[in-house]
């Protein structure tokens, strides 16, 4: 959502919203063990269980110098995730530590 809340839906209806990032979410994507990841427009990507708990979280602020903003993910063959960010930047993120291993600007 445009705030930050994530939506858990049952069937037809929706449940309440759940806070997950301090601006918008712009990319959900599923992620392995039956876990799936966000990314908002506040810098942050989270990990999330399939009840909606907050599993990991990494800030990306200071690792990506133009608008850290997240704007689209997906996870690459080797495990690591793959964003491209409001500032027009592509970045590698080890899952493991939430570290940038690779940038694009």
């Amino acid at each position: 959502m445009s705030n930050g809340s994530l939506c858990k839906w049952s069937g037809s209806s929706c449940g309440a919203p759940i806070k997950a990032h301090t601006k918008a979410v712009y990319a959900v994507i599923n992620g392995p063990s039956n876990t799936f990841w966000t990314g908002g427009d506040d810098g942050k990507i989270k990990q999330w269980s399939a009840q909606f708990t907050a599993v990991k979280t990494f800030d990306l602020c200071k690792q990506v110098p133009y608008g850290p903003g997240i704007r689209s993910m997906d996870i690459k063959s080797d495990g690591n995730l793959l964003l491209g960010t409001y500032g027009s930047s592509v970045v590698e993120v080890a899952l493991a530590d939430g570290k940038v291993t690779n940038t694009i600007t």
